[in-house]
């Protein structure tokens, strides 16, 4: 699917993905027609480390913009426009001053529009690598998948993993694709983050899926960041079959 040239810091979504399929598979589009603001929801719920965000109608943001900036000062921002009709197409962009943001929701939205769009407004840091956490239901079903910058290309199947990690079905151990020892410390601190049970090999992950990214902050720490959680079956890989073994 041929969606033309893409700007520097502006989102695709698999929700973009979803409206393309509902024209020959609904059933399945339903599945992936996702609402990012439920998935940063779940990620407040499970307790995992993400950005600092506000969610508020675009009409109410606009009337008193200059408040939201100063309870949620930045250098940058990472915004989403989720349309309160779902007809309408999901916008974001990351990596964006203060003016920026207001010009680029200018752009896009007409100001008699602002009432029908929810505007998710987080803090922003440098991506210096994203990708996805799949977790099976059974011991020792952990997937990763992850590339330098932004996960994004990632979600929506436009590019190939650089990195990989998968465990040992037996022993628990996991293999990574890389030797880099210190990418090595950072990835295994951010499966930490994930909730588990026990110790070591005998870790038992929430299963589901995640989506991720290691951030170096405004302070200079690496550190990971999640942006998505999902529990759905269709996320899932076909543990039985897998080459991750």
């Amino acid at each position: 699917m041929n969606k033309g040239p893409r700007q520097e810091g502006v989102g695709e979504h698999i929700d973009d993905w979803a409206r393309e399929m509902n024209r020959v598979q609904p059933d399945s589009a339903e599945f992936l027609d996702e609402n990012r603001a439920q998935g940063f929801r779940e990620v407040e719920r499970l307790g995992l480390p993400r950005y600092v965000r506000q969610e508020v109608n675009l009409a109410d943001f606009f009337v008193n913009k200059e408040q939201y900036f100063k309870d949620l000062e930045r250098k940058k921002y990472f915004i989403t426009l989720i349309p309160i009709q779902k007809d309408e197409r999901r916008l974001s962009r990351w990596g964006i001053g203060r003016e920026e943001v207001v010009d680029f929701v200018k752009k896009n939205i007409d100001a008699e529009k602002f009432h029908q769009y929810n505007l998710i407004i987080q803090e922003y840091f440098e991506n210096l690598f994203g990708g996805n956490i799949i977790i099976g239901s059974e011991k020792n079903q952990i997937y990763v998948e992850f590339k330098t910058g932004s996960p994004s290309e990632i979600a929506n199947g436009s590019t190939t993993p650089e990195f990989f990690i998968g465990q040992d079905e037996h022993t628990g151990s996991f293999r990574y694709s890389f030797e880099d020892e210190g990418l090595r410390r950072v990835m295994y601190q951010t499966l930490l983050s994930v909730p588990h049970e026990g110790q070591e090999r005998d870790m038992l992950f929430l299963p589901g899926y995640y989506e991720f990214v290691i951030v170096k902050d405004d302070e200079g720490r690496v550190r990971p960041i999640f942006l998505d959680y999902k529990d759905k079956p269709v996320y899932q890989v076909a543990w039985k079959d897998s080459k991750l073994k």
